[in-house]
This record gives C-alpha cells, structure tokens and sequence, in this order.
C-alpha cells in the first residue's frame, strides 16, 4: 500500500524490519493506546458536564452582545457596543420593522464579522433534546430583561408576513391594546345580548 509504519517507543520500522510489525506488542499498544483516549475523552466530558451544571460557560466564543470576562473565562460579561445592537434589534422586531436593511444601511457588521474570528473546522451540529438541555438562571447580566420581554408583545398581521406584501398592509398592535379591544367587544356583545333580551320580554304575545 506504499506505507510506512514506524514506532519509535516500540522499536517497529516497517521498512526497515518489515518483521517487527508482526511482533505481539503491536496490537496490545494499540488497545491500550485506543483505552487512554476513550478515558481522556470520558473524563473531558465529565468536566464539561460539571462546569455547565454550575452555570460556568465552556463554549469557544462569547455569543454576540457578550464578551468572556479577563478574570474569568468561564464567565460572561457584556459588551457595551454589541448589547446596543442587540436592543435595537429587539426593538425593531417588536415594531415589525426591517432588520436586515437597517443593519446593512448602518454599516453593522455580522457577528461573525465583529468577532474578526475565522475557524477552519468542519462543525457538526447535533440537535440535543430539550430535556437533556442544561439550564442555570441568573449566570450573567441580561441584554434584554425579563420584565422588558414580558412587557413587549406584539402580534403583527399574518397575511403581510407568511402570503405577500401586497395581501394586507404592515401593522401590528400591542398586547395590552389587543387585550383592552377583545373585553369590549366581548362586552359589547354581552350588553347587546342582555338589552335584546329585555327587548323581547316587552314584546306582547298574541
């Protein structure tokens, strides 16, 4: 096959000794090698398992709006410039409003462009069930709090998103607005209900 093995630590050349390949101590290496790995990547993933279930980040690269803390890299901190953009972005989504061409007309790079960090890698993403997911609240500062989140809830027109631009108009309207027009129409229909009642009763019956 035109290839050369050679182990330094047992002495096999197999161009030199073509002989020495066959020798026993080879495969026995080769499963005590294939042992020390399968260890090492089990006590790798025990480490990782323990840091996430203690709220210490172990990725590669903060998410973007954050930045990895100097004193501690298992830790998240915000990034001041990032986190600006993150708002508006979010703001943007609640008034339904074109992200990608504010983003462009602005000159904001992407956040794989803001990191300026290229990986070579091939990455292969496996879906993790949401019940083997790791959740630990409070680990870090919020860009967007969870009272702000709760309290901005819109609901945009479904026939302007998912048919065409021409369908329907751009809009949408605020949860508690929506909420305050669904009880008077609901209202309304019951005080209709009850005065049409009272209505009939007054009717004489021949």
């Amino acid at each position: 096959m035109g290839v050369r093995f050679i182990s330094l630590a047992e002495g096999v050349d197999s161009y030199l000794n073509p002989d020495s390949v066959n020798s026993i101590i080879v495969p026995i290496t080769n499963v005590m090698n294939d042992q020390y790995c399968y260890q090492t990547s089990k006590k790798n993933r025990q480490v990782f398992d323990y840091k996430r279930r203690n709220g210490q980040y172990i990725g590669s690269f903060a998410p973007y709006g954050y930045i990895k803390d100097p004193k501690d890299k298992h830790q998240l901190i915000m990034d001041t410039n990032a986190a600006e953009i993150v708002k508006r972005v979010y703001s943007m989504l609640l008034q339904d409003l074109s992200i990608a061409l504010y983003l462009n007309e602005h000159g904001i790079p992407s956040p794989t462009a803001y990191r300026r960090v290229k990986s070579y890698k091939v990455h292969q993403i496996e879906a993790v069930p949401e019940e083997e997911w790791v959740r630990v609240p409070d680990t870090h500062e919020a860009i967007i709090t969870r009272s702000q989140s709760g309290k901005n809830i819109y609901y945009a027109c479904s026939t302007y998103k998912n048919r065409s631009r021409t369908a329907c108009s751009k809009h949408s309207i605020k949860h508690n607005r929506l909420e305050v027009a669904v009880l008077f129409a609901i209202q309304y229909q019951v005080n209709t209900a009850v005065s049409y009642s009272a209505l009939t009763r007054n009717i004489p019956r021949w």
